[in-house]
């Protein structure tokens, strides 16, 4: 039965209008994807010698895209989290058994990526399956998942829509998510195998997804009430009224690379310069001038039978090769061009590169680690800036999927978001001998605890450890002080009383 969507407001309403806000924006997320993957548009350059060039194009890309945005996830990572309950330096033990229950501490580089290369990306929420315990949070591919913010507020998600292929069930399914209201529609369809051959004239990564669209003619409503249990494509209603979907927005909704592509392009088109000229020039050119006097011989154009005398097996380049020359005439020899203005140029771009994507040079060059200590410390600081930034706003969205993910579990005190604070590993790494240094300077000013987290950056759970460690440590000095003092004093011989002086 087809879906309605005719009716504002109702689920096929809200479907048909999400899907048409996600198409959009497939092309644009491609284009990122194939940046990001090293497959960039290729250099533009004469239609003529397209597909002699092919190689040379493909060759002088280089994937600046994915560094730019591996740079600032290399450095993000959940420490801890503070509840209601419990918000002291270690966080609630609780709240982390939610987090590594469903492998956040891992899969948040991978929201991290997600958002820093397409934008945005999303982590949902759903309730606990039957017999476990813990609520279920993952992390959701923005080329799959879309919301719509409420306009007054917007931070807050009226609606979100998931669309995707299930392989396994061989259905397309999409999901709607309203206050209190989970919407399941589903297509049955076999979606097309692809073995690693060219699919649209690339080939194809890993980060390539089915491509599914949706069809409200198409698509069946899944009921709320399925007399199978094992049928897991249903919709259902649920006590919770908050969207538990939520959006990971980079810095103005856009990719780490996505406003500098012209630049990418610009570098990749030098370096193409660089790679035909050095290729074509690798073997300097020779030639024979002739004489301009009418008076001295030519060479001659035909041999005594007439033939036309080819005069690139006469000149053959060898070790016993001889040539026996015209009086007058003269061997050219062509010159390498100079490739340094090149190179300078191609360096200067990655310079801009850097500035404007905020990535330490010394990333793109490793030369560029030899400077001062403090101009590398200079450089680092706008990326330190831009994961601070961004820890900020993922830390709001992942507070709020927490506290869903306790209301799922019925544990209403944890689940107060307002009072949930994510706690990220430092943005800023020091060295062994600069942590030392400051441990030393610091003294009595910190506790031991704030020296460990602050100083040496070590996590509540390395902190956990070191402190038994140090109890242990306190008892076995305790304890070997004692036999030291034990050894030092004189035994005590005992024995009959010795005789009293005489009178």
């Amino acid at each position: 039965m087809p879906i309605d969507v005719m009716e504002p407001g109702s689920p096929g309403w809200w479907m048909n209008r999400l899907w048409k806000q996600l198409e959009k924006d497939q092309k644009r997320f491609q284009i990122l994807e194939d940046y990001y993957t090293g497959r960039p548009p290729l250099p533009w350059g004469s239609e003529a010698t397209r597909s002699r060039f092919y190689r040379f194009q493909q060759t002088s890309r280089t994937n600046f895209a994915s560094l730019i945005v591996r740079a600032p996830c290399e450095r993000t990572g959940i420490r801890s989290v503070a509840t209601a309950v419990d918000n002291d330096v270690d966080g609630d033990a609780q709240a982390w058994r939610l987090i590594t229950g469903n492998d956040l501490d891992i899969s948040m580089s991978e929201v991290a990526r997600m958002s820093r290369k397409f934008g945005r990306a999303y982590l949902s929420v759903s309730a606990p399956d039957p017999g476990e315990e813990l609520a279920i949070i993952t992390a959701e591919d923005p080329r799959q998942v879309i919301t719509e913010a409420d306009p007054v507020r917007p931070r807050r998600v009226r609606a979100a829509f998931k669309l995707y292929h299930d392989s396994e069930a061989e259905m397309d399914v999409a999901v709607l998510w309203l206050p209190g209201e989970k919407w399941v529609a589903t297509r049955p369809r076999k979606a097309a195998t692809v073995s690693g051959r060219q699919r649209s004239g690339r080939v194809l990564g890993i980060e390539d997804l089915p491509r599914v669209s949706f069809s409200p003619a198409a698509f069946d409503m899944m009921p709320t009430q399925i007399e199978d249990p094992s049928q897991v494509f249903r919709s259902e209603t649920y006590s919770v009224q908050d969207i538990p979907v939520e959006p990971v927005l980079n810095s103005e909704g856009v990719g780490e690379f996505e406003l500098h592509t012209d630049l990418l392009d610009r570098i990749n088109h030098m370096i193409l310069q660089r790679v035909v000229i050095a290729t074509l020039q690798a073997f300097r050119q020779r030639a024979v001038e002739q004489s301009s006097d009418p008076l001295v011989p030519k060479l001659p154009e035909r041999d005594a039978a007439g033939n036309l005398i080819d005069y690139n097996d006469v000149f053959e380049a060898g070790p016993d090769a001889t040539w026996l020359l015209p009086p007058g005439a003269k061997i050219w020899e062509s010159s390498q061009s100079d490739l340094q203005g090149i190179l300078a140029a191609v360096r200067d771009d990655v310079l801009h590169l850097s500035a404007v994507t905020g990535t330490p040079m010394f990333m793109f060059t490793p030369d560029a680690a030899t400077q001062t200590a403090e101009g590398a410390s200079k450089q680092d600081d706008a990326l330190v800036y831009k994961v601070t930034d961004w820890n900020r706003s993922a830390g709001r969205s992942l507070a709020r999927i927490i506290g869903l993910g306790f209301k799922f579990m019925g544990d209403d005190v944890r689940a107060d978001a307002s009072r949930i604070q994510v706690n990220w590993l430092p943005a800023e790494r020091y060295s062994l001998s600069e942590r030392a240094a400051a441990a030393a300077q610091a003294g009595t000013s910190l506790t031991w605890e704030q020296t460990q987290e602050e100083v040496w950056q070590m996590s509540p759970q390395q902190i956990t450890l070191a402190k038994a460690q140090r109890a242990e440590d306190s008892v076995l000095a305790l304890q070997q002080a004692r036999l030291a003092a034990q050894a030092s004093t004189p035994a005590v011989t005992s024995g009959p009383a010795p005789d009293a002086p005489a009178a």
